[in-house]
């Protein structure tokens, strides 16, 4: 089953964390619109995946995905 998120945002970041985080300003420049069409799913996991946005192609490798002590997870 494809796994995409659909609610990855600046926004929805900023709602998940506090105002002074260390890092808000690296995550206001994340290209959020690439990473909504990356395919999350197991299957994926160290398989390259070609997205398009804007007639430009960029290459995705998820190469793990894990389960953080906060509940939230981090991919690599």
């Amino acid at each position: 089953m494809r796994q995409f998120l659909k609610k990855l945002s600046y926004e929805t970041w900023l709602k998940n964390h506090e105002p002074t985080h260390n890092d808000k300003w690296f995550r206001e420049l994340y290209p959020y619109h690439l990473f909504q069409k990356i395919d999350f799913s197991s299957d994926n996991i160290c398989r390259e995946q070609t997205i398009e946005f804007n007639r430009v192609q960029y290459t995705v490798l998820v190469k793990k995905i894990e389960l953080q002590e906060n509940g939230r997870y981090r991919t690599t």
